[in-house]
């Protein structure tokens, strides 16, 4: 005969699991949205990274209305792979429709003086965000200089951003900012 306590066991067990399983998402970021009237970012195109890590990069655009988007990019900062990126990632309908309708890499960013400060969403599934704090150079060039990711610990990045002008750039309408 089964017991009180291994039904109440058992149902735990269940509810942990569904629980795990589910798609928990983060809605909310910590920074606000706020429109972005300086001229110390260029705004027709995206920033590259140079390689992080062997064969891997990221990319950031950023809007007037002060939405962000980061994606990590995979590649080297050579023109056949920035024009990789620019199909697989910018030009590519289903990855765009996800940052629409999901918390997918989008974020705001605001900018204070020379020093600009990012919050983007991590991709589908997860509940944290990437903050990233940097330096503006001039308006083609960017350094960010930390970041903080999933496990929440700022680490130095000393990453070096370049602008290349790019058009269309993707909507930057999503539900999960405000």
């Amino acid at each position: 005969m089964v017991t009180k306590k291994t039904i109440l066991v058992v149902f735990c067990i269940l509810l942990l699991v569904m629980l795990g399983c589910s798609k928990v998402w983060r809605t909310e970021l910590d920074m606000q949205r706020k429109p972005y009237l300086g001229t110390d970012l260029r705004l027709d195109g995206y920033y590259y990274s140079t390689p992080i890590k062997k064969e891997e990069m990221t990319i950031f655009l950023f809007y007037r209305n002060g939405i962000s988007i980061f994606f990590f990019a995979g590649g080297n900062n050579d023109e056949d792979v920035l024009k990789s990126i620019e199909n697989r990632i910018l030009l590519n309908e289903k990855v765009l429709s996800t940052i629409g309708r999901e918390p997918h890499s989008i974020g705001v960013f605001q900018i204070n003086g020379k020093y600009i400060e990012v919050e983007n969403f991590i991709g589908r599934g997860f509940r944290h965000t990437y903050k990233a704090y940097g330096e503006i150079i001039n308006d083609s060039t960017i350094i960010i200089n930390d970041l903080s990711g999933i496990d929440g610990k700022r680490e130095a990045w000393n990453i070096k951003y370049k602008f290349k002008k790019f058009s269309p750039k993707p909507d930057s309408t999503s539900v999960y900012i405000p």
